[in-house]
């Protein structure tokens, strides 16, 4: 009996030493009659430092009263675990005197004690790996719901996972994806000497940055910016790559539109300038050839020759218009305009246009498309990409003009920002022809870039589309594909008709019949000297009073020693120093001037706001004729003063 009671003290012993230097805690207790966890019967140091108890303190509580708050369903689950299988591991939450909130990992065991049930709990604290599992969570959400593909492939590029960015930019799913090699998104873009300097550069342990074109699913091409780099285990073996991939095809859109848009810029601001020059040059020779026309018997044969020269400068004039409308130079009369009206109103003049081996069908909008254009400028969009298109069937075919009035979602507007948003009327000229590469529609817009034969055209016509739709304020599209015809489709932002936009179109218009003659005094002011003395010539031949003057300062100087008005000032726009237009305004103000007639060949802020004439203010286009001068002089003089304001 006593060696007996000396093996149970030494097994006491043993089991206190070894319940008391545990680095867990440790907790014993007891089942109440009900089958509840009773008080505590012993805990551990451990257990009290943890929890911020006194020994004292724990034994008057039981498993219950340390639990987290919401830990209840779980700690009755896991007690029946116990008492059922007689052991169980679970986790939990503990909650310390401070009230802290402290994750653990018990494992518990049912034994008898002198006849009683008593549990033993070993309690973990999880704190850290807690933590960590929250950390890897947090990852593998960011990774997930990132914007980037990722791609983790073993060192034989055998694919072993594909984040839902990868599946979206791919196609594939991760079913799809999982154990296969990389290699089948190949594009056929890259040589396989670009394969090769890539695995040679992540297989000695560099990471490797670039672009590379892959094959979705459907078929289709994309460019992504990729990062690949190495992954190492704890001995520096390279055991994965792992591959972060951006899509940046939308981008490089972007850019090459950018790109594009600021080189028709700068081209567009040289032919702008250039054809300024060219309307001075051509005024002059179509005034002096008007001259020439007046002074000789009509049936002298130089008449003929005038009328060459006439024409050789109408088309040159016609070249400059182009260039203007290119550059965003025209000025344009604009108004709240009918584009179902404006289109039907073509159709009959397009139909002999295009001949007889195309057929032509006109969808017009039920809806009513109105938009503040220049319908001249319109028509001439219209019936450019109807030629454009006519020129892509040359065995016959298919055009199809369509308008409709649309919505578009938020994201046609973030591709599209300079047009306002709101509805839209839309243009659609499309065509069965041939169809384009993407390497033509490219260059597609830009001036004097032509697909056809040399001496078949002179590359204008779509710049010209291009500058029309962009200064009143529109966006253009094309879709097109080699063999499967095109689409251009114009935008322009919709405005419905007021009042008064209806009266003026049921108002009167004014008399087509010249009246050349009159008598009023002019103040003619052009810096060119040709233009000047031409000017001159035309208003005096027509029984006008003429001053003369070659720039603003001068013209200031005369209308001070003349003092007394004139009853119209014609002057050019842009002149060195003082604009006509402040020329105008200083002479109203001076009360010197009666009406104003300005002239130029472009654009200027003097009396346009975005390429759209003011109104009340009366203009004359270069190139001109004399006729043309003196029907608008007799306009100005005989129309509302309100129409020739300064």
């Amino acid at each position: 009996m006593k060696q007996q009671a000396l093996e149970l003290s030494a097994e006491r012993d043993r089991f206190s030493a070894l319940f008391q230097n545990s680095n867990d805690a440790v907790f014993l207790h007891g089942l109440e009659p009900g089958g509840g966890a009773g008080k505590f019967i012993e805990v551990n140091a451990i257990a009290c430092a943890r929890l911020g108890y006194s020994r004292e303190e724990l034994l008057k509580l039981t498993p219950s009263d340390i639990d987290a708050p919401g830990m209840l369903e779980r700690h009755r689950e896991a007690l029946a675990e116990i008492k059922r299988s007689g052991h169980s591991v679970f986790e939990i939450a503990h909650r310390a005197k401070t009230g802290r909130k402290i994750p653990v990992e018990i494992s518990s065991r049912l034994f008898s004690y002198d006849g009683l049930p008593q549990i033993l709990s070993i309690a973990r604290d999880i704190t850290e790996r807690k933590a960590a599992e929250k950390e890897r969570e947090r990852l593998r959400t960011a990774i997930e719901q990132g914007g980037e593909a990722i791609v983790i492939t073993d060192t034989d590029a055998v694919i072993q996972y594909v984040n839902p960015s990868f599946e979206r930019i791919t196609g594939y799913s991760h079913l799809e994806t999982v154990g296969k090699k990389t290699s089948f998104l190949k594009s056929g873009v890259q040589d396989e000497a670009f394969y090769r300097a890539l695995w040679g550069r992540i297989s000695s342990g560099k990471t490797w940055e670039g672009r590379m074109v892959n094959k979705r699913k459907d078929g289709t091409h994309y460019t992504e910016e990729s990062t690949i780099s190495p992954v190492r285990d704890p001995q520096g073996n390279i055991i994965n790559y792992v591959a972060v991939k951006r899509d940046i095809t939308e981008q490089l859109k972007l850019e090459t539109r950018l790109r594009q848009s600021q080189r028709m810029e700068t081209v567009g601001l040289l032919a702008g300038g250039v054809a300024h020059d060219f309307n001075n040059i051509l005024s002059a020779i179509m005034c002096n050839a008007g001259f020439l026309a007046r002074d000789l018997a009509p049936d002298d044969p130089k008449q003929k020759d005038v009328k060459e020269i006439l024409a050789a400068s109408e088309r040159a004039a016609s070249l400059t218009r182009q260039l203007l409308a290119f550059s965003r130079r025209q000025i344009m009369a604009t108004r709240v305009t009918d584009i179902n009206g404006l289109m039907g109103g073509m159709v009959r003049m397009l139909g002999r246009v295009i001949g007889e081996l195309v057929m032509l069908a006109v969808k017009l909008s039920p809806a009513p498309c109105t938009a503040n254009v220049d319908p001249g400028q319109i028509e001439q969009v219209i019936m450019n990409l109807a030629l454009n298109a006519r020129d892509a069937l040359a065995g016959g075919g298919v055009i199809t003009l369509e308008t409709e009035l649309v919505n578009p979602a938020e994201e046609f507007f973030a591709a599209h920002p300079d047009l306002p948003k709101g509805p839209l009327v839309s243009i659609k000229v499309g065509d069965t022809g041939c169809g384009m590469s993407e390497e033509v529609k490219t260059h597609l817009f830009e001036p004097f870039f032509t697909t056809k034969e040399q001496g078949k055209g002179t590359g204008l016509g779509l710049s010209t589309v291009f500058g029309i739709v962009k200064q009143s304020r529109g966006e253009i599209t094309v879709e097109s594909e080699p063999g499967k015809g095109s689409v251009f489709t114009v935008y322009l932002p919709f405005e419905e008709k007021s009042s008064q936009d209806k009266d003026k179109e049921s108002g009167k218009k004014p008399s087509e019949e010249p009246l050349r003659k009159g008598h009023e005094s002019v103040l003619l002011v052009e810096d060119e000297e040709s233009l000047r003395r031409l000017g001159e010539r035309i208003l005096r031949s027509s029984g006008y009073e003429v001053l003369v003057a070659a720039d603003a300062q001068a013209a200031l100087k005369l209308m001070e020693e003349r003092g007394r008005p004139v009853d119209l000032l014609m002057s050019d726009v842009v002149m060195p120093g003082m604009s006509g237009r402040e020329l105008g305004l200083e002479l109203a103000r001076r009360k010197l001037i009666g009406r104003a007639l300005y002239m130029s060949g472009y654009t200027d802020d003097a009396i346009v706001k975005h390429g759209v004439l003011e109104p009340g203010i009366a203009f004359i286009y270069k190139p001109f004729t004399v006729d043309a001068v003196l029907l608008k002089l007799r306009e100005v003089l005989s129309g509302p003063a309100d129409m020739a304001k300064a």
